[in-house]
C-alpha cells in the first residue's frame, strides 16, 4: 500500500495542504470555506494549497472558477502530491487518500461539518461492527478532531472513539462564510417579504413529515402566507430528499442542494429559521435571528438515534405544534424578544473568537501544528 510506504520510508513533507469533503466527491463544507477563505494567508505563509475533486466534471468547473488548485485522487501524479503533503484538513473521516497510518509524520486536521446535536459516531445507537472497526483505524489517520465548543469535548472524545487531547475546541471556518453578510444572489426576493427557511433532518425510520400541524391544510396555510408576506424555504437533507412537490406553492419553495450545495452560503439571507434535529440552527443562533423548531417526533428520534445531551438544555422553547404557533413565532420578528435567550445558548454550543476570524484563527492553527513537527 502507497500508505504504508509514504508513512513510514518516504517521510519527508512538502509544506503542502490538501482540503477534501465527502470522499473526495463535493466541494463543501467547513474544507471549502477554509479553501476559499484562508487560501490567501496560507501562501503567504509559504504554503501550497489543493482541494481534491475526484469528479472530472466538477473539477474542471472548479479551476475555471477559482484556478488551478484542484487535484484528483485518480492521478498518480496528483496522488503523489497527496501523499507527500505535510498536512491534510477533512470535513468528513474520509481521507484524500485512502490508507491507514495517514497521521504519521503528517498533521491531519477533521474539520467535521456541523455541531452534534444528535448522536454521531460511537454515540450511534446499534453501532456495527464494520464501523466500530472503521473508527478504531481511523485513529491511525487523523490528529485532532475539532469541537464547535467545550460543551461538546466529552462528547465529541468518545464518539470518535480518542483521548480528550485529540479533540481541539475551535470555530467551524463556514462560520465566517454567513457572518460576511454578503448576498449571494441564491435567493431572489420580493421587496417587503419575510424569508424562512424550513430544514427539516431526515430519520432512517421514516419519511420526514412537512408541517406536522393537526390542524394544517395547505391551501388555507398558502392564504396565510400571502397575507403576511411570508415566503417559505423548503429544504430537506441533501442525502434524503424525498418528494416535496405536494407542498410547492407560490409562497412555499424549494430550496434543495440543487438550487444551494452548501446551506451556509444562504443563512445571512434569510429572516428566520426551523428545523427539527439539524445541527444547522447552532450555525444560524450566531447570527443572532429567530429560530424555531417543529420536534413533532421527539421521543421515537430519541428512542432509534438519540441526542448527544438533553435535547432543551442545547434548543430554545419556540417549540411549534400548531399553525397558530408557526405564525405567532413570524409575528415576534419585529420585536425579537427572545434575543437574549439565544445569545446565550449560542455562546454555549459556539465557540467564536475574539478579535480574530474564524479562518484566522484555523489558520494559525494549522501553521503552528506545521512548525511543531518540521521546524523544532
Amino acid at each position: 500500500m502507497s500508505s504504508i510506504y509514504y508513512s513510514f520510508f518516504s517521510i519527508s513533507r512538502t509544506k503542502t495542504i490538501i482540503f477534501n469533503s465527502a470522499c473526495n466527491e463535493e466541494f463543501t463544507w467547513n474544507a471549502k470555506s477554509l479553501f476559499l477563505n484562508g487560501m490567501q494567508r496560507f501562501h503567504e505563509l509559504g504554503y501550497k494549497t489543493y482541494f481534491v475533486i475526484d469528479n472530472d466534471k466538477e473539477r474542471l468547473k472548479l479551476k475555471k472558477l477559482y484556478g488551478d488548485y484542484f487535484i484528483t485522487s485518480k492521478s498518480k501524479t496528483d496522488n503523489k502530491i497527496i501523499l507527500k503533503s505535510a498536512v491534510w484538513v477533512l470535513s468528513t473521516l474520509e481521507t484524500p487518500s485512502s490508507g491507514v497510518f495517514l497521521n504519521r509524520n503528517r498533521f491531519v486536521y477533521h474539520l467535521g461539518h456541523g455541531t452534534p446535536i444528535k448522536n454521531i459516531g460511537l454515540m450511534e445507537r446499534n453501532v456495527s461492527t464494520p464501523k466500530r472497526i472503521f473508527y478504531f483505524l481511523n485513529k491511525s489517520n487523523i490528529s485532532v478532531f475539532l469541537s464547535t465548543s467545550s460543551f461538546f469535548l466529552e462528547y465529541m472524545s468518545k464518539a470518535f472513539g480518542v483521548k480528550k487531547e485529540r479533540i481541539v475546541i475551535a470555530p467551524q471556518p463556514r462560520i465566517d462564510d454567513f457572518i460576511s453578510k454578503r448576498e449571494r444572489g441564491l435567493i431572489k426576493k420580493v421587496t417587503g417579504y419575510k424569508y424562512i427557511l424550513y430544514a427539516p433532518t431526515w430519520r432512517h425510520y421514516s419519511d420526514t413529515k412537512l408541517f406536522p400541524f393537526p390542524d394544517f391544510d395547505l391551501d388555507s396555510f398558502s392564504e396565510r402566507l400571502k397575507a403576511n408576506k411570508i415566503i417559505i424555504l423548503l429544504r430537506l437533507h441533501p442525502r434524503f430528499e424525498n418528494d416535496s412537490k405536494p407542498y410547492l406553492c407560490d409562497n412555499i419553495i424549494s430550496f434543495d442542494s440543487k438550487k444551494c450545495p452548501d446551506v451556509s452560503d444562504s443563512l445571512w439571507e434569510v429572516d428566520g429559521l426551523i428545523t427539527d434535529y439539524s445541527s444547522i440552527y447552532c450555525d444560524y443562533l450566531i447570527l443572532n435571528k429567530p429560530v424555531a423548531f417543529i420536534p413533532y417526533d421527539r421521543d421515537l428520534y430519541e428512542k432509534e438515534i438519540g441526542f448527544s445531551t438533553d435535547y432543551d438544555a442545547i434548543t430554545t422553547d419556540m417549540k411549534l405544534k400548531t399553525v397558530d404557533d408557526f405564525f405567532n413565532f413570524i409575528s415576534r420578528f419585529d420585536s425579537f424578544d427572545f434575543e437574549k435567550y439565544q445569545s446565550t445558548l449560542s455562546g454555549k454550543i459556539n465557540f467564536c473568537p475574539d478579535g480574530v476570524s474564524a479562518t484566522e484563527y484555523n489558520v494559525r492553527f494549522i501553521d503552528g501544528e506545521y512548525k511543531k513537527r518540521w521546524l523544532m
